[in-house]
């Protein structure tokens, strides 16, 4: 058993779902999930056969909620509520998370959490009794789905309006990372105006995925070119320095050092070849 503190816990859930083999539960009452975070369930799902289920917070919060879950429930995860729900959990085949983190994309960007992780070796006992209670949530969770519906509730959850082929789903990733992953010499592709190169390739764009704007984080139409937002890329024009260091990933919106010429943060660029 360890006792975690620090900004830490959350890119420890994206290991939990990597190492997870036949199943991931995730508990989280309230969800706005990250670039991360969706590969991390679409390959559990797509390339390793495992179920994850994600559970939040139903009742009034229920469609809130769906709609921020969206992205991980097209990428393979399956979709449970709960009224009133306040744990947080994340669990797979052999080690357990309790914590204080919500998967929230203002957790990735260094908020401070609390959590104990426990393993199956270690803590078998604790593990066990965990795996028990995680069962009798996911029943409670059927159960409220049930009743939400036959009850006529306008919260009543439903699958997403949008949702999309999860194999569609997998090919537009694909084409969003060989949009960054058109590198030069081992770096990410350069953001910069198509008269600057000649052979420079198309701009390539994500139906399903918004880029952010590496400057103020704001999502945007998908452009590999144009990582700047209209009003950042005035101020950027004043000067046209394509090394200048900015904010946010392009890709994933998280804070990172980045630039015009480099727009997206080393994870994403590493996922993406």
């Amino acid at each position: 058993m360890k006792v975690l503190f620090g900004p830490q816990i959350a890119p420890l859930v994206v290991e939990i779902i990597d190492a997870s083999k036949k199943l991931c539960v995730l508990v989280s009452p309230y969800v706005d999930s990250w670039l991360h975070l969706e590969e991390a369930v679409r390959r559990a799902v797509h390339v390793r056969g495992v179920k994850v289920i994600l559970i939040v917070r139903g009742g009034k919060d229920a469609a809130k909620q769906r709609e921020g879950a969206q992205r991980l429930v097209e990428a393979g995860a399956t979709l449970r509520f709960v009224d009133r729900l306040h744990a947080k959990l994340y669990l797979n085949d052999s080690v357990a998370l309790v914590t204080s983190l919500n998967l929230l994309r203002s957790s990735m960007e260094g908020s401070w959490e609390m959590g104990t992780l426990m393993n199956a070796r270690d803590d078998k006992d604790a593990i066990a009794s965990i795996q028990a209670t995680v069962k009798k949530l996911i029943e409670l969770a059927k159960s409220h789905e049930i009743l939400n519906t036959t009850s006529g509730s306008e919260t009543a959850p439903s699958a997403p309006k949008s949702r999309r082929n999860n194999i569609q789903s997998i090919l537009d990733a694909a084409k969003r990372h060989k949009a960054q992953a058109n590198m030069s010499n081992g770096t990410p592709p350069a953001a910069r105006p198509r008269s600057t190169t000649g052979s420079q390739a198309k701009a390539t764009k994500a139906p399903a995925h918004k880029g952010h704007c590496i400057r103020c984080a704001k999502r945007m139409k998908y452009n590999t070119e144009k990582p700047l937002c209209p009003k950042c890329y005035k101020l950027w024009a004043k000067w046209s320095d394509e090394n200048y260091e900015e904010k946010y990933c392009y890709a994933c919106g998280l804070k990172h050092a980045t630039s015009m010429r480099k727009p997206v943060c080393l994870p994403c660029y590493r996922m993406s070849k």
